[in-house]
């Protein structure tokens, strides 16, 4: 559920969907089916937008540069909730001051943060190890370091090499896979259905990190997670699966990913972009596979049961399950076997589409002013 990045310069945040906790920071708990703009950290602060992730009822938004915004109920130990974005630092060392986050994920309760390239600290909640604090462990008040990919003085399953880096991080409802550039890969959480590899399942759950990496093919240079899944890509190889498969065509994950080819997964379906179009498989109850005729796509991003993309010609399109308007206005409550078109307002106004981002029911349009 992660967005790429481009240059901006003064940002515009367009965002729909499920709005009850104030997650789309468009300043109102209302769910909208129509875009709502919002102006991001000032325009006399340009920066550029890295990656938005969403949980069940919060939304973090991660610059190039290391700032963080959050909207929406971040933890349950929190009073009351933030209908806008607002930037939040993260005073981890109280002697070097506010710490560069390079990465970010979040599960239904819970927000993780990449610090330091090799460390990751979580606070919220979450009742099936999501949070990977240990055995039972089912809140973190306050930010906790969950794993240090560097630390010689730890177990010796959490690596060696304090030049390792973490490359990546993904979560989905309760589960957190990591990718380190040397090759080791780190997952938590509920793993009864294999999506933390099969040799796990009679654990159920992970309540802290563990290599996971023992049972790979090939080693991935990207992850994405579903509900009860976890992708594994590479360039050059098919798609790896852990996890409930019973609803995937195997046939469409036969193809073999190119270099420029995009992965994402929603909770319950995949879907691969590439010059030849979108393919997607998984469930299908709420219209979540790309419809037939799709227009050529420039960019994709998968929610939890939907879709959003932006074509080659510049306009914004969904399709998926969309009642609360994530899908832009629709009769039904899903836009299925077919995809709508959302307008967004002043885009005549020198406004172009950077990226797009999707979540639990929220979608979200990133970009650029012509100034």
């Amino acid at each position: 559920m992660a967005a790429q990045y481009f240059d901006t310069s003064g940002v515009v945040l367009y965002a729909l969907g499920s709005n009850g906790s104030g997650q789309l920071g468009i300043g109102c708990t209302d769910d909208v089916a129509r875009n709502q703009q919002k102006d991001i950290g000032g325009q006399e602060i340009p920066f550029r937008v890295k990656e938005i992730v969403a949980g069940g009822n919060h939304t973090l938004l991660l610059t190039v540069d290391g700032r963080l915004f959050t909207a929406g109920k971040i933890s349950a130990s929190e009073d009351g909730l933030s209908a806008e974005f607002q930037e939040r630092r993260l005073d981890i060392d109280a002697t070097s001051g506010p710490s560069i986050v390079s990465h970010i994920a979040a599960t239904w309760e819970a927000s993780f943060f990449v610090v330091g390239g090799n460390s990751v600290y979580v606070c919220g909640s979450g009742a099936k190890g999501e949070l990977g604090l240990g055995q039972d462990v089912v809140e973190a008040k306050r930010l906790t370091k969950v794993l240090d990919v560097a630390d010689k003085m730890g177990d010796i399953a959490l690596g060696q090499d304090q030049n390792n880096e973490i490359v990546a991080i993904s979560a989905c409802v309760s589960h957190v896979v990591v990718l380190v550039s040397d090759g080791r890969v780190f997952g938590w959480g509920s793993c009864r259905k294999g999506q933390l590899g099969d040799e796990l399942k009679p654990d159920k759950v992970l309540w802290r990190p563990r290599r996971i990496d023992v049972g790979l093919s090939f080693r991935p240079e990207k992850v994405v997670v579903g509900r009860e899944y976890t992708v594994f890509s590479s360039a050059g190889k098919r798609p790896l699966i852990w996890g409930t498969m019973k609803d995937f065509d195997e046939r469409v994950l036969q193809h073999s990913l190119q270099d420029g080819d995009v992965v994402v997964s929603g909770w319950s379906s995949i879907h691969i972009l590439s010059s030849a179009g979108v393919i997607s498989t998984g469930k299908n109850h709420h219209g979540q596979l790309s419809p037939a005729n799709l227009p050529p796509l420039r960019l994709l991003a998968a929610g939890s049961e939907h879709c959003i993309g932006l074509t080659q010609d510049g306009q914004i399109v969904a399709w998926g399950w969309g009642e609360h308007g994530n899908c832009g206005e629709t009769s039904e409550g899903y836009v299925a076997d077919q995809w709508n078109v959302i307008p967004l307002p002043s885009i005549e106004c020198g406004i172009r589409v950077r990226t797009v981002a999707a979540g639990c029911a929220t979608s979200f349009v990133v970009c650029e002013t012509d100034t």
